[in-house]
């Protein structure tokens, strides 16, 4: 079978963009995001959700990004979510850095969270006995 080539950057983009996803994401307002990295705190903005990720905005041009855990601390809505992560992207703007985050450890209630406002989440659970 012969391989499938991308036709344009716009097709690549596609791809990359979303639409392949394999969990949705949703938009949040109102949530910031404190990472400490062993030897300050660094805040920034959360962006977009899901069961596995976020993406931070607004970070300080400084941090380094690096193939690390980080503790950081979610909070919005008057939670504050303990989660451990990792960072898979980063990229730079005008803004400060915008760094996408691949969840290692959280919480039950950010499971919760999550299946509460990415749309879609509560019909992908599984549900188990006779109900």
């Amino acid at each position: 079978m012969e391989r499938m080539k991308l036709q344009s950057n716009q097709v690549a983009s596609e791809r990359m963009g979303g639409i392949h996803r394999r969990y949705l994401r949703a938009v949040v307002s109102g949530f910031s995001c404190d990472i400490a990295d062993g030897h300050r705190f660094i805040g920034g903005n959360v962006e977009n959700v899901s069961s596995t990720g976020f993406k931070m905005t607004a970070v300080e041009d400084t941090f380094p990004a690096e193939d690390f855990y980080y503790h950081t601390v979610v909070s919005g809505n008057g939670k504050h979510y303990k989660i451990i992560a990792k960072p898979c992207w980063k990229r730079q703007t005008d803004e400060g850095l915008e760094i996408g985050f691949k969840i290692i450890d959280a919480p039950w209630e950010w499971t919760e969270f999550v299946l509460e406002t990415v749309p879609g989440q509560k019909a992908n659970i599984p549900t188990h006995g006779n109900a």
